[in-house]
């Protein structure tokens, strides 16, 4: 698609001026590609921050300050809101292409440049991949002007549990180094509700495609195949429960699992106790479970699940086993998370008034003046209750970020350690160790059906 302005080329404002340009960063072969802590700005960046947000928080007062004023059908009110919205954000463009462009931009030779000097049974440069990733996270971070919400919606959160954190991270690096230098397909899996199907929306815009995308370059520049195993049913489809009985069956091998089920019935305790435990011993990959929706009720971690019974210990068993799952959300739009978060404590998203006939849905931008994705696709958050395009985008950033961690990481033990160090350290023929707690709820008497629950080890899905 063609389109006015382009988010990526940062060396021209919408009007076709010319900008400054001189401290982008959009080559491998610039020493400062990569080399930055993502989300720290300079005092002249968080400044300019600071002004958006303030410019940003008094247009939307006015806007939902003319919320009711009228007699309007709500209707044509919200095309005013988004008319308000355009003419305030076409200004914000012009302020950050002139004051403060992009800075740090991807490489689109990066295949090619980390080919250079490759390590010894590899086609790539370890150091010049972790570079890339690492430039991959800044370009997050200044997109979302921090990294408190790409880093604080996920749990364990690295600033709320470290330690877990840094657990979850190696256990989710093991995955990746261990098809890296073995140079395996890497898969993800995706189970769920229509959310995850696509409903509503183009099926190349929805959760799996999006993710195949974003992914398959990251890791074709290091040698590994990827694809995404995708089986989003729509609410009428196969139940949570069946479907997590039938995980290994529908989605085959895979290396993580994203599961996410909302507006259906949501399996107990001890089921998805079970479904963790099966995945996480499963051959040969033992894939990591990572909800999307880990604010339902019935089964997540944050919502009482694992709470209820008073000891934290075992949730944080299986959180150092690679389990992840998104923190929590707004009652109203669990999207919204992400963008609510601000260092300056009062967020700029919702920009429009809430409160009647769903106002948020069909709504364009994030609260940030992010009119099209990042791939410049039509940057609705909520087409409905199901995601937009940028919804979808979203919800993959929360994990991607944690990914390109995991992948640095990878790309430091094989610079340090060398490919067949770490061959034999992660061999394709045994899934890789896990030390599970003992269970907390799949272990009584009424859910003897799962085998795995009573110790037992049958080496993945009994058939």
């Amino acid at each position: 698609r063609e389109h006015d302005h382009d988010p990526f080329n940062p060396t021209r404002d919408p009007s076709g001026s010319e900008v400054k340009a001189d401290n982008i960063v959009s080559s491998l072969s610039d020493e400062r590609y990569g080399r930055d802590e993502p989300g720290s700005f300079a005092d002249e960046t968080l400044e300019f921050l600071t002004e958006l947000h303030a410019k940003r928080l008094a247009n939307k007062q006015e806007i939902q300050s003319d919320w009711g004023s009228t007699d309007k059908p709500w209707e044509e009110q919200a095309k005013q809101w988004d008319a308000a919205r355009e003419s305030y954000c076409n200004t914000e463009d012009k302020l950050r292409m002139l004051q403060s462009p992009q800075k740090y931009n991807l490489d689109p030779e990066v295949k090619s440049a980390v080919s250079a000097n490759p390590v010894e049974g590899l086609s790539f440069n370890p150091m010049l991949a972790r570079s890339h990733f690492r430039q991959y996270r800044c370009m997050l971070a200044e997109y979302y002007e921090g990294t408190e919400a790409l880093e604080g919606k996920l749990r364990p959160s690295p600033t709320a549990d470290p330690d877990l954190h840094a657990a979850a991270l190696q256990a989710i690096a093991v995955r990746f180094a261990r098809k890296i230098v073995h140079q395996r397909p890497f898969a993800l899996g995706v189970l769920g509700t229509s959310v995850l199907s696509g409903q509503d929306n183009c099926y190349a815009l929805s959760y799996a495609p999006t993710w195949n995308r974003t992914l398959r370059p990251l890791l074709d520049i290091v040698g590994v195949p990827f694809d995404v195993h995708g089986s989003g049913q729509n609410g009428n489809g196969p139940s949570m429960g069946n479907t997590l009985t039938c995980a290994k069956e529908v989605l085959g091998d895979v290396d993580i699992v994203h599961t996410g089920w909302w507006m259906v019935g949501q399996v107990p305790k001890p089921d998805y106790e079970a479904f963790l435990r099966r995945m996480l011993t499963d051959s040969p990959n033992g894939p990591l479970v990572h909800s999307i929706d880990g604010f339902r009720d019935g089964f997540n971690f944050n919502n009482g699940i694992w709470l209820t019974e008073g000891n934290d210990t075992v949730r944080d068993a299986y959180y150092k086993a690679g389990v992840m799952e998104i923190a929590s959300r707004p009652e109203w739009n669990y999207l919204a998370g992400i963008e609510s978060t601000s260092r300056h404590g009062d967020g700029d998203y919702p920009w429009f008034p809430l409160g009647f006939h769903n106002a948020h849905w069909g709504r364009v931008g994030d609260g940030k003046c992010h009119r099209h994705t990042r791939e410049g696709e039509d940057a609705t958050i909520m087409q409905n209750w199901h995601p937009g395009p940028l919804g979808v985008q979203v919800m993959m950033d929360l994990y991607l970020y944690t990914y390109l961690k995991a992948l640095e990481m990878a790309m430091e033990w094989i610079e340090r350690d060398g490919v067949q160090a770490l061959k034999e350290r992660f061999p394709l023929h045994e899934r890789p160790s896990v030390e599970l707690p003992s269970p907390k709820y799949c272990a009584r008497d009424a859910n003897e059906q799962h085998p795995m629950c009573r110790g037992e080890t049958d080496g993945g899905w009994l058939s």
